[in-house]
């Protein structure tokens, strides 16, 4: 902040500081044009004309409390505080980095199409995975200028995050956990991932719903997953609760087409109970080879395209959406130098559209968030019916 360089600049002329961490004492390479009030004053011919500039960098430890510069601080401004995990013990931590990429790169594209009506400032801080420095952040008293939260990264950091945000009536968005208790909960609260069996239960019902003629379930429990298991759980209690017969069977890929032939003779759904791909892989196989097309494979995102492409037929329950977008990659590519990383969960668009959803804009591109109020928080209800 005191010389108005962005993260990335410092990231530009640091090689590998994403990989080691910043470390207090160490130096740090900054552009010469970045100067405090004080260096302005001097006359041109002090001003030196080298392309970069050495800084001592000081950082947050576990005995020094976190601080901040507010001299540029706007008080007008809409304020948002980002607090991550951005490093740990074995440096930058990939996913929150890609996360904290993804909500600059939407400040960015806001600021360029003219879509901000008021200054936004962006304060981010990063508790190292530590209880010591996350406190020493809450203590601050620039987080209570602040008009939304994004965070906390780990679970282990929401008990005090949450337990502030309830007290000082701060709204926050958690972007990433799933379980956040009950005592937690308070109308200012903004729970993206929902709890797993919650989202299970959920998701199904859009599968019932989408079924406009008799179909015959069979839950396939198959493998070691303790997920799929629950999963299992799950959704024979919803077939239950609506009193729709199915078949709750173990299934193998020794047996599994002889158990097709004699069960499906309808339409039918096979809910494949394991989150494991590669596990799966060898069940789809079988259903593939043996041509049953009037059966459907419902299973899970975590499979990944190899077994999802497998079979036509194959449909899974999702939080996210593809979408190309040629703008979001042009900017990300000019801010970083780089392309996103791809995964299953591209988390720098989870960043991208937290932030537009923080700033009142459904400019999103990877989920259309939906919140409801349940049980005392509000929760994300967004659900889609994603074929191979």
């Amino acid at each position: 902040r005191q010389y108005s360089i962005a993260i990335h600049n410092i990231l530009e002329f640091n090689p590998g500081l994403e990989q080691s961490g910043l470390k207090a004492g160490m130096r740090l390479r900054i552009r010469k044009e970045a100067e405090t009030p004080a260096e302005q004053s001097q006359s041109p011919a002090a001003q030196t004309t080298a392309q970069t500039t050495e800084q001592t960098a000081t950082q947050t430890s576990d005995e020094t409390p976190a601080t901040v510069n507010p001299a540029k601080a706007n008080a007008n401004a809409f304020k948002i505080a980002y607090i991550l995990p951005l490093t740990n013990a074995n440096g930058a931590d990939r996913m929150f980095i890609e996360f904290y990429r993804g909500s600059l790169v939407a400040l960015e594209r806001l600021k360029e199409e003219g879509r901000i009506s008021n200054d936004v400032e962006v304060w981010c801080w990063d508790t190292r995975g530590n209880r010591a420095v996350l406190d020493s952040i809450l203590r601050l008293d620039e987080l209570k200028h602040v008009k939304v939260i994004i965070g906390p990264g780990n679970t282990t950091e929401l008990e005090p995050v949450l337990t502030w945000c309830k007290a000082n009536n701060k709204k926050v968005i958690v972007p990433f956990a799933s379980k956040i208790e009950r005592a937690w909960h308070f109308d200012n609260l903004y729970q993206f991932n929902p709890p797993l069996e919650w989202w299970w239960e959920r998701s199904f019902n859009v599968e019932l719903e989408d079924q406009k003629e008799p179909v015959h379930y069979i839950i396939g429990r198959c493998g070691y997953d303790n997920r799929g298991n629950a999963y299992a759980n799950t959704i024979s209690k919803v077939l239950r609760q609506k009193n729709i017969q199915f078949t709750d069977i173990s299934v193998n890929a020794s047996n599994i087409d002889s158990i097709l032939r004699a069960e499906a003779r309808t339409s039918t759904v096979l809910l494949l109970a394991n989150s494991n791909g590669t596990e799966v892989r060898p069940l789809i196989d079988k259903v593939a080879d043996a041509h049953l097309w009037n059966v459907t494979i419902w299973g899970f995102s975590k499979w990944g395209n190899t077994a999802l492409k497998r079979y036509e037929k194959t449909y899974y329950g999702s939080l996210f959406f593809d979408r190309s977008d040629e703008k979001y990659s042009t900017i990300y590519n000019q801010l970083y130098n780089t392309h996103a990383v791809s995964s299953h969960i591209r988390y720098d668009l989870l960043g991208y559209d937290l932030t537009m959803f923080a700033l009142g804009k459904k400019l999103f591109l990877q989920t259309e968030v939906n919140f409801e109020m349940i049980d005392g928080r509000w929760l994300n209800t967004t659900v889609y019916k994603l074929q191979n």
